[in-house]
C-alpha cells in the first residue's frame, strides 16, 4: 500500500480527503521534454493507479510529458458535488483551468464510477454534467479524450483470496500461476460495480471520447485477474480494487495505444 501510494504521487498530485485544489505541487505537470505532448490525467483514486503505468511507458516512448490532478472520492465531472467529498467542486474547476492553460494532446479520464450512483453521500454523477464535461474538453482544445472504465472491485484484497483458496485446497501454485479467479471463489468478485460499466460505457458516449474496459484486459468470462502476469505474480491490486504498481504496469501496457495515442 506504502510504495503504491507513493507511486501515485499521494499528498502532492494525488488529494487526499482533507486538501484543497491549493495542494496541488507545481511539478504535477512535467516540464520537459517541453515540445512532446502531454497528457493529462484526472479523476478519482481509480485514476490515480493508472500514473505508475503511465509512468512506465513514458520512460519506453522517451517523447511524451504527464500530469496528474487527481483527487480521493472525485470523479472527473464538471459540477459533480458529494456531501463525503465537499472540495470535489472546486478541485474539479481547478483541473479545468489547468487544463485551459496546458493545452495536453490527451485527457485520460477515469473513476471508480460505481461508487457515484447517490448512495451514502458519495453522489450522482448527471448524465449533463457528463456531456458538458466533454464539451468543456473539446472547447479547451484536447485532441484526444480517454476514459477508462469500472475497475474490478473484490470483496477481499487479491491476495487473501489466493491465500485463502490455496489453504482450502481449491487452488493449486500452478492455478495461482493463470493469475485468474478460481471459479468456486466467484463470489469473491463484485458483480454488481462490474455491470455498472455499460452504464458508464453509455454515459461517456459521444463523438471524440475512446472509452477503454478495464474488464476487456482483466477479465474473462467471468474470471477476473488476481495476479499482475508477467510481474512475478504479484498481486493485481493492493486492497480490494486499487492497481499495485505492478498492476498498473500491466494494464497501461495493454492499453498504452489507446491511452496515450502512440
Amino acid at each position: 500500500q506504502t510504495e503504491a501510494l507513493q507511486a501515485y504521487r499521494s499528498g502532492t498530485c494525488f488529494l487526499s480527503d482533507t486538501q484543497d485544489a491549493s495542494s496541488f505541487a507545481a511539478d504535477c505537470v512535467d516540464a520537459e521534454p517541453a515540445a512532446a505532448p502531454l497528457v493529462l490525467l484526472w479523476g478519482d483514486s481509480y485514476a490515480a493507479h493508472l500514473l505508475p503505468g503511465l509512468t512506465e511507458q513514458q520512460h519506453k516512448l522517451q517523447n511524451v510529458r504527464l500530469a496528474n490532478y487527481t483527487a480521493s472520492g472525485c470523479p472527473p465531472v464538471v459540477r459533480f458535488s458529494s456531501t463525503r467529498r465537499a472540495n470535489c467542486a472546486t478541485i474539479n474547476d481547478h483541473v479545468l483551468a489547468q487544463i485551459e492553460t496546458l493545452k495536453p494532446d490527451t485527457v485520460i479520464l477515469a473513476g471508480r464510477w460505481s461508487l457515484y450512483d447517490g448512495n451514502e453521500g458519495w453522489g450522482l454523477i448527471e448524465a449533463t454534467e457528463v456531456h458538458d464535461t466533454i464539451a468543456a474538453l473539446k472547447a479547451s482544445g484536447v485532441r484526444r479524450i480517454v476514459v477508462v472504465g469500472q475497475f474490478p472491485i473484490w470483496t477481499l484484497p487479491p491476495q487473501k483470496i489466493l491465500s485463502r483458496n490455496y489453504q482450502l485446497g481449491m487452488l493449486t501454485l500452478s492455478a495461482s500461476a493463470t493469475a485468474a479467479l478460481p471459479a468456486d471463489a466467484a463470489s469473491y468478485l463484485d458483480r454488481a460495480a462490474l455491470a455498472t460499466e455499460s452504464h458508464t460505457r453509455q454515459l461517456w458516449s459521444e463523438p471524440g471520447v475512446t472509452f477503454i474496459s478495464p474488464s476487456e484486459t482483466l477479465c474473462r468470462n467471468g474470471r477476473c485477474l488476481l495476479l499482475a502476469p508477467r510481474r512475478n505474480h504479484e498481486p493485481i491490486a493492493w486492497d480490494q480494487g486499487h492497481l499495485t504498481t505492478a498492476g498498473s504496469i500491466y494494464f497501461v501496457e495493454a492499453n498504452a495505444r489507446q491511452l496515450l495515442g502512440r
